[in-house]
């Protein structure tokens, strides 16, 4: 943890470099990732193998194995994961309950 970053209560980080000002939400799980400044995650969250900066997600999330999200809003209950071979940074500004394979 580098910077001002808030961790509630039951939220998980491992292996994971977290760089403030953050919010992590409670019960979320973040796993193998990189979340940059100004980044604020909501509860009940996973981020497994995603770089998240200057982005909004709120609860109930699924991301993974996404190279770099940024300057996105991600909405409740959304999943969004990685199916091709091609890796790059994306702006997302997805909706409740929605799904998006990269």
């Amino acid at each position: 943890m580098v910077g001002r970053v808030s961790i509630a209560p039951g939220a998980r980080v491992s292996n994971s470099i977290v760089r403030g000002p953050a919010v992590i939400g409670d019960n979320v799980l973040v796993k193998d990732s990189f979340v940059a400044p100004y980044t604020a995650i909501g509860r009940d969250t996973v981020l497994q193998k995603v770089g998240l900066e200057h982005s909004v997600v709120l609860d109930n999330c699924r991301l993974s194995d996404v190279d770099f999200i940024e300057d996105s809003l991600i909405g409740c209950n959304a999943v969004v994961s990685r199916c091709s071979g091609k890796r790059r940074a994306c702006r997302l500004f997805i909706g409740d309950d929605s799904e998006v394979a990269l």
